[in-house]
């Protein structure tokens, strides 16, 4: 039985780990070689540390955050032009997306707790399950290798923003722990022009406290970890432009932890993990609460004549406690998966992967492939030039909203269900301290059966109704100029993405995305200079009549590092919306102007922990 199995997607979080007698060594990429993927810059991630995660991604990547107003309130995505509904947020392989809503709240993850934040664009959902159909984001944390150190980072700014941070990481060999905190807050007090006129924005204060705590152990081939994440954000929701009056509070209260068995022996690689989310959020004076119980089984046979096989499953238990539910109400979710890649060819990899999903109350649940193949079309010391194709299937089941809401809740509905193509190109350079780095992909896509609420007589209820044809294109390139003392880069992102229901644009889809960062560095001085454009969005399902005008973003940051034995600390000024744009991100709600931050981090004792390694 499926159910028995146990899942699937957190094979992208594993180390490789040799023996003698076997090596295991098949990661993320292997198993998906037609498909893109990406991390933010680095230099971006640090400017970001004390932001969320939607601020990160929307300055840094091709992607668009439909933030609703100011910094702290509700965030979502569209990644290759789809809804928030259809991008999935995985932390340690499990996702975490809301099983009421689909979706995640961007402002609700602090970048700073998380070392890796990955990026898989485009259809996963035979890697990572329901709702992969954009793109999959990947919270991930490497284990710190013979390390200690203690990191404190301060930063104040403009409209009441203050964020404190500390982490510290101890590793040996054979035991690591990292304990992060932070407390982050902003007044978001900022002028707001209104017919003429101008007032200070009212009820948008946002605050979250937040902590989170990694371990590992290993014995012998054996490796046993833990993750323990909790967040607190308690914020207004800030009311549309122009009413002052309202005093709506909004606050969300997640608690996730997991533990994890690995083991590599001569049979191959195991892991078996076990998670608990429970994610409680109250609006006025609504109070929801949602616990998860979560199993998953995975299995790598040792690589033999340049085939990997993988296969694995999970088992999760949904218990929800909504008022708008109907009493008792719980669900049951299953995967079995199996992975086949083989590189026996010199310069081509091809990798074949289906998944078999179950879902209660979904009575027409489909069967999802995916085949991907990558080659090297130049590969020498200087060169390298690379391409890939891949052909897949995606789906998305309905939500608990969608099935159990009350007035409206529909058991019938079928899941999201679509056909994807891919291919690309990436290019890789190199030479006398240049280098460069440039990739380009384009995309189809033909979702049927979308899930809309429609009205129903007096209230409204979720219906299959359209489908969606998506085409689409991505764009990214990294320079990197070397002279002596000093350093130049360059990284630009630029997605384009038409996103058509009976012709017509989804809403807050814009036809144009890009972001880049210049970065030039001397001695211990830091410059940079960051754009994005975001170009125009329609605001309303199935009328293209009303819409938001596009905008340009700059921002500049000024910073200076300094070394004091073992012991680092840098101090930053930034500027950002440097030219005071008014802009809107979300109709009705507004956003600031020119704002400042001052900001400091600081690394005690930065060595090397004895090495205690089997």
């Amino acid at each position: 039985m499926i159910g028995v199995l146990l899942v699937h997607d957190a094979f992208c979080q594993m180390d490789t780990v040799h023996l003698d007698e076997v090596t295991i060594q098949a990661q993320l990429e292997d198993y998906t070689p037609g498909s893109a993927t990406s991390t933010p810059d680095s230099l971006g991630l640090k400017m970001y540390q004390a932001n969320n995660l939607g601020e990160l991604l929307e300055s840094t990547t091709g992607i668009y955050l439909r933030q609703y107003g100011a910094e702290g309130q509700l965030t979502s995505v569209s990644f290759r032009g789809t809804t928030p509904n259809q991008t999935q947020v995985n932390w340690q392989g499990v996702n975490i997306n809301s099983r009421s809503l689909g979706q995640t709240d961007f402002s609700n993850i602090p970048s700073f707790l998380f070392s890796d934040i990955n990026l898989h664009h485009g259809p996963g959902s035979t890697l990572f399950g329901s709702g992969a159909v954009g793109g999959v984001v990947r919270l991930e944390d490497n284990a710190p290798k013979n390390t200690q150190n203690i990191v404190f980072t301060q930063q104040v700014g403009s409209y009441g923003k203050s964020f404190t941070g500390l982490k510290g990481q101890y590793a040996t060999g054979d035991f690591g722990v990292t304990v992060a905190m932070l407390h982050d807050q902003i007044k978001n007090d900022f002028e707001v022009p209104f017919r003429g006129t101008k007032y200070q924005q009212n009820n948008a204060e946002s605050k979250l406290d937040a902590g989170k705590i990694d371990l590992y152990k290993r014995i012998k081939n054996s490796k046993i970890s833990g993750s323990f994440w909790y967040n607190n954000h308690n914020r207004k929701a800030q009311p549309l432009i122009g009413d002052i009056n309202s005093k709506d509070s909004l606050k969300d209260v997640n608690l996730r932890s997991m533990m994890t068995w690995e083991n590599v022996s001569s049979v191959g690689y195991i892991k078996l993990s076990g998670f608990y989310i429970d994610d409680r959020q109250s609006y006025d004076s609504s109070n929801n609460n949602l616990k998860r119980i979560i199993g998953i089984a995975e299995y790598e046979a040792p690589e033999k004549g340049g085939w990997n096989i993988r296969t694995g499953g999970k088992y999760a238990y949904t218990i929800p406690h909504f008022n708008s539910y109907e009493t008792g109400v719980s669900q049951v979710q299953a995967d079995w998966f199996g992975m086949v890649s083989y590189h026996g060819f010199s310069q081509v990899r091809i990798s074949g992967t289906v998944r078999v999903p179950y879902m209660q109350y979904q009575k027409k649940v489909p069967i999802i492939p995916t085949i991907g193949v990558k080659s090297d079309l130049i590969k020498t010391q200087q060169h390298q030039l690379l391409s890939s194709i891949q052909v897949s299937r995606s789906f998305r089941f309905p939500t608990l909203n969608d099935l159990f809401y009350q007035p409206g809740g529909n058991k019938n509905l079928n899941p999201e269900d679509g056909l994807n193509a891919e291919t690309g190109l990436k290019w890789k350079h190199q030479k006398n301290g240049f280098s460069i780095d440039a990739s380009i992909n384009g995309y189809k896509s033909w979702l049927r059966n979308m899930i809309v609420w429609l009205p129903k007589g007096s209230y409204w209820s979720p219906q299959n109704f359209n489908t969606v044809k998506i085409t689409g294109a991505e764009v990214s390139i990294n320079l990197q100029q070397e002279l002596g003392s000093a350093s130049f880069s360059l990284t630009a992102n630029y997605s384009r993405n038409q996103s058509l229901v009976d012709s017509q644009q989804l809403p807050y889809v814009p036809l144009n995305k890009l972001a880049g960062l210049a970065t030039g560095q001397w001695r211990k001085w830091i410059i940079t200079y960051q754009w994005q454009y975001t170009g125009m969005r329609y605001t309303m399902t199935g009328e293209n009549a009303n819409s938001l005008s596009g905008y340009a973003l700059m921002s500049m940051r000024l910073a200076k590092e300094f070394s004091l034995k073992d012991h680092k600390l840098s101090a930053g000024f930034q500027v950002r919306n440097l030219f005071d744009k008014v802009y809107q991100n979300y109709e009705n709600r507004a956003t600031p102007g020119r704002n400042y931050l001052v900001s400091i981090y600081y690394q005690f004792h930065n060595r090397a922990a004895p090495n205690k390694s089997l």
